[in-house]
């Protein structure tokens, strides 16, 4: 009860028309590698913020999104699971392993070198941007290995400083480690999964489903299918080896970002 009463205040603080508008924009900005939070926090001062609580259950709707736009390239593999138990007990064992390379950096998160916004926004620009080099790379490809998985672990802990995009950086080390850049992205938000289910059952241990309306719902189902959308067109453009032009974006929006917070 002291969590749900809790929640309740903090959802009092933020003026009800905008609360939609922020669910929407949590959601689509998640699909982006631009850090969803980064931008978040920038909108702060002007449309107020989520409340904790509703902000960890929107990883829910989130990993819907992701489900929905890799859906016809997980489908073989939820049909016939035992032609791919092979590559499925790898991509266990990966995600596993870069997970709880995560996990450990948050448990260790007020150890991490202290950052500004806009520095965040800037190194995850300079990620994004050695992609061009990458841009002409052809086959072949290399798979993950261990080594591999933990180094994505490593680099999806850097993500939690302000202003990283886990999207963005996960996705180039793992093209950097010579992924093909469809594999780079679909193992990108396999990782994002398992975080995805923490936050949700913490977001339901601290009432996050208090208070929602039929319009939160209405927000919530429109930013899942935006998000959804917004995936595809990433897969899209990672495939046509076009995501580097997101540096570009944030190279401007680092700039905003140190005038303005």
């Amino acid at each position: 009860m002291f969590f749900l009463h809790e929640w309740q205040m903090l959802w009092e603080n933020v003026p009800m028309n905008t609360q939609y508008l922020l669910i929407l924009l949590a959601l689509v900005l998640e699909a982006l590698p631009i850090s969803s939070s980064g931008h978040m926090q920038l909108l702060e001062g002007r449309l107020g913020a989520l409340a904790p609580a509703l902000d960890k259950l929107l990883h829910g709707p989130f990993a819907i999104a992701i489900a929905l736009s890799f859906l016809k390239a997980w489908l073989p593999i939820a049909r016939n699971p035992f032609a791919y138990r092979r590559q499925i007990f790898k991509i266990i064992k990966y995600v596993f392993i870069a997970d709880a390379i995560t996990l450990i950096g948050f448990v260790f998160q007020k150890y991490l070198p202290a950052i500004t916004l806009w520095s965040g926004f800037f190194i995850t620009s300079c990620v994004m941007l050695s992609l061009y080099m990458l841009r002409d790379k052809r086959p072949p490809y290399r798979s993950l290995t261990t080594n591999g998985a933990v180094l994505l672990g490593i680099v999806q802990s850097l993500a939690l400083l302000p202003g990283i995009s886990r999207f963005g950086t996960t996705y180039a080390a793992a093209r950097w480690l010579g992924l093909r850049p469809d594999r780079a992205i679909q193992l990108s938000f396999l990782m994002h999964l398992p975080l995805t289910a923490g936050g949700l059952l913490l977001g339901l241990y601290k009432g996050g489903l208090a208070g929602l309306t039929t319009a939160s719902y209405i927000a919530i189902a429109l930013g899942t299918a935006g998000a959804a959308l917004l995936l595809i067109l990433m897969a899209h453009l990672a495939t046509r080896r076009r995501l580097w032009l997101f540096g570009i974006y944030l190279l401007v929006l680092q700039l905003l970002a140190f005038f303005l917070v």
